[in-house]
């Protein structure tokens, strides 16, 4: 059987190489518009949401919360500072009313006053504090909470205190705006034990526009609406959402086809065709904006730090035919590890080349590789159809491809110390630091990176520092400029294409959007009948 799958994909894919397949261009719309104003009443419907799969521990900033309870969460908790994710302008609805940079180390926030959290309790500066307090210890220490040092941070009121980070970090406040920092009350979780807690949920503690009120396990979770929300004017429009879990993605598209369901997240994106041709629901493809990256590690001596072997592979690699093949031609066609949709995207057109095989071979002798080679490519969970089609287009011009496959633990711990070739990638939009790190031979004190490609360039490394310091943003933008521009002349890794998320919804709800770096957000759905 996996011999079979594999030369379908292999058939579908030399299809794609020789011209026979019309991908989608990169102009197709994926993020629908608001078709009509939110009612002014409120609602008294409790709508279903089917999820992948049940959560399983969900208290933020303590544990890692992946998309389908990020969901969930952003009903319940809301983070410190809102922003746009496109843009990542900070937005009215914070609950933070104010930053202020005092020097590249110390900013003030000043809170929004009224607000309250489900117990009753007001918000204050110390929920902030121990939030960051109990954030440093953590499963998100190494991806949220590793530049703030809330030992020095310093309250001034009950409404204004004053953060320090530990070393200049320009997207460090920005991080605030993501979905796994989100604010709860202190009280709350320090009567669970904080971030030692055995808890995998804490009641009553957020201040958002709805409230748990049950989990039944192995059948539902079920929120209701917070008649008591801060803001009057955005009060959450169902008087109620219940998730249900159905793991196979095919029942989910169905279940709101059938009615069963109101909402499905997380759907197949080969079936937006069938999906969009039904009168009876409404496709909600939406823009995640992170780009899909073939990494290259040059940092441990091995092939690929030749950069004639890094352009061997460029030129066997069809960018298109892995977009139309492995993503349904949605996203858009990236030549770097910034994403075409990140705010800090230097606006370079993208020139797509067709495969050339002779030109690789060449690239291969010149570097002492005239019969070819063989690399280690890691791969976490299965083999995608990305990965196998990459493995055949470098088989095509002499580069055989060997899958590594483990645990997750142990594949993020070998992409950490650079024990790989190659590895494919999904890399952030809106946490755009992060591609950069996942390449750069830099020495961090920290552990958020998962990358160790290494790239050792003393022009790049000065760049990459540029970047991650400089906190006037007109600076920030050239450093990334600079790091796009040296990354295609050196090619350094394989930017690929932008990613695609799609759920299914019935035709009258409006408003499901993404937040921070990609997770589905519901808090602002209504329905139009």
């Amino acid at each position: 059987m996996k011999r079979i799958i594999t030369i379908a994909l292999i058939s579908v894919f030399l299809i794609a190489l020789f011209g026979a397949c019309s991908p989608r261009t990169s102009q197709t719309p994926v993020t629908p518009g608001i078709t009509a104003q939110r009612p002014g009443t409120l609602s008294d419907e409790i709508i279903t949401v089917a999820l992948p799969s049940e959560p399983g521990l969900m208290i933020p900033n303590i544990h890692f919360t992946p998309n389908p309870v990020n969901t969930i969460n952003l009903l319940v908790f809301e983070p410190l500072i809102a922003s746009d994710r496109r843009t990542l302008q900070p937005l009215e609805t914070a609950l933070i009313s104010n930053v202020e940079q005092i020097d590249d180390l110390h900013f003030r926030f000043t809170l929004r006053q009224g607000v309250r959290f489900h117990n009753g309790e007001e918000f204050t500066t110390a929920d902030v504090q121990y939030m960051f307090e109990e954030g440093r210890k953590g499963a998100n220490n190494g991806s949220r909470y590793f530049i703030f040092e809330p030992d020095r941070f310093v309250i001034e009121d009950r409404y204004n205190i004053i953060v320090a980070l530990n070393q200049p970090w320009a997207q460090g406040i920005e991080l605030l705006g993501f979905e796994q920092c989100l604010v709860m009350s202190a009280n709350a979780l320090r009567e669970v034990g904080g971030a030692a807690t055995s808890e995998r949920i804490l009641l009553n503690a957020g201040t958002g526009k709805y409230k748990f009120r049950e989990w039944v396990p192995g059948r539902y979770i079920e929120v209701e609406r917070n008649n008591e929300y801060w803001d009057k004017d955005n009060m959450g429009y169902f008087a109620g959402i219940r998730f249900v879990f159905i793991t196979d993605t095919s029942a989910r598209g169905m279940a709101v086809q059938s009615g069963d369901v109101d909402i499905a997240l997380g759907l197949d994106l080969a079936n937006y065709m069938i999906y969009d041709a039904d009168p009876n629901v409404k496709t909600v493809p939406l823009e995640v904006g992170n780009i899909s990256v073939l990494f290259l590690n040059s940092g441990t001596g091995g092939p690929f730090a030749d950069i004639r072997v890094r352009q061997a592979v460029e030129a066997l690699i069809d960018k298109t035919a892995i977009n139309q093949i492995g993503h349904s031609g949605f996203g858009m066609i990236g030549d770097t590890i910034i994403s075409p949709l990140s705010p800090m995207w230097d606006g370079v057109p993208v020139v797509v080349t067709p495969p050339d095989i002779n030109r690789a071979r060449r690239l291969l002798a010149e570097a002492g590789y005239p019969d070819g080679l063989t690399v280690r490519m890691r791969v976490s969970g299965s083999i995608s159809a990305t990965a196998t089609m990459i493995q055949e287009m470098l088989r095509l011009g002499g580069i055989t491809v060997e899958m590594v496959l483990a645990e997750q633990a142990v594949h993020f711990e070998g992409l950490r110390t650079g024990d790989f070739d190659m590895y494919q990638s999904s890399q952030q939009s809106a946490y755009y630091t992060e591609p950069i790190r996942c390449l750069d031979g830099i020495n961090y004190s920290f552990r958020d990176v998962s990358g160790g490609a290494g790239y050792q360039g003393r022009e790049f490394s000065a760049m990459a520092v540029r970047a991650y310091t400089s906190f006037d943003m007109n600076a920030r933008r050239q450093a990334y400029a600079d790091i796009q521009r040296y990354f295609r002349a050196n090619t350094l890794s394989i930017g690929l294409h932008t990613l695609i998320s799609l759920d299914l919804a019935r035709p009258d709800i409006e408003g499901i959007e993404l937040i921070g770096i990609g997770s589905t957000n519901i808090a602002n759905i209504y329905s139009t009948r």
